[in-house]
């Protein structure tokens, strides 16, 4: 295909290290490597510092969407509120 959706996890205990950045910016390198055009991001709207590393990659807010957890799913509890955020390669 010729768009492709990109993710990460930050052990708390690495926060504030650079290490989401580096970690965006090289999956767009492998993204754009690999031929793709676009790659969508999805975070919790209220997560600033995963916004702020979108935003710093070029990445831009597209759409307001609801998601569920597992673990919210089992117990039938509300979701979060995600923004899914997008770069054109």
């Amino acid at each position: 295909g010729e768009s492709g959706e990109i993710g990460y996890m930050i052990d708390p205990e690495h926060w504030n290290r650079g290490l989401g950045s580096s970690a965006i910016n090289e999956l767009i390198i492998i993204a754009r490597d690999a031929g793709l055009r676009k790659v969508t991001a999805t975070t919790d709207k209220n997560n600033a510092a995963s916004v702020r590393i979108l935003e710093k990659a070029g990445f831009s807010a597209q759409s307001i969407g609801w998601m569920l957890t597992g673990e919210e799913l089992e117990d039938m509890k509300m979701g979060r509120t995600v923004v899914m955020y997008v770069k054109e390669l």
